[in-house]
């Protein structure tokens, strides 16, 4: 589904609109004759880990568990999507040859980097200008080229929490 939901600053809003979303999903679910197995949440923080992060994890994961009766899986991405996509350096120069990410960026924690890695994939990635738009197409490759299972996700606990999300479903 990709219907907007505002779940970051929800605060005294976040169980009606986890609601609303249990309800969207299980409509998708009956709409394909199917089985609301599992959800996953997408939510970019908009920040960096540190205690807000935990706290914010731990807030969102706890209302999702309540609001589903299924497995959950909370993709809160610090600071946004594009550090996810940082790990997996290749997938960029296999999307175009000529956008290849520095040693330095492939060694930094990309939980950590602040004022936004879209800004620093805007300014290392030129020719053509990397857009917000080219992000499904990088995680494409990265799925197809087997980057995905062979990360090193210790770059980014955001992820890792994910990936440890995903491997509690049944």
């Amino acid at each position: 589904m990709k219907t907007p939901m505002r779940l970051k600053k929800a605060e005294n809003q976040l169980a009606p609109r986890l609601e609303r979303l249990h309800q969207l999903a299980k409509g998708q679910a009956t709409r394909l004759q199917a089985q609301l197995a599992g959800i996953v949440v997408h939510v970019d923080l908009d920040g960096v880990i540190d205690e807000a992060y935990e706290n914010r994890r731990k807030q969102l994961s706890t209302e999702l568990q309540k609001a589903f009766g299924c497995d959950t899986a909370l993709a809160l991405a610090a600071d946004e999507m594009e550090a996810w996509l940082m790990l997996f350096p290749e997938a960029f120069t296999k999307l175009n040859s000529t956008w290849k990410l520095t040693q330095q960026d492939r060694r930094r924690n990309l939980g950590t980097i602040s004022g936004g890695s879209k800004e620093l994939l805007k300014s290392r990635l030129t020719r053509p200008p990397y857009l917000e738009s080219h992000a499904p197409k990088v995680i494409e490759k990265a799925v197809a080229y087997g980057y995905v299972a062979s990360c090193d996700s210790s770059r980014n606990r955001s992820y890792a929490d994910f990936t440890a999300d995903l491997e509690q479903w049944r």
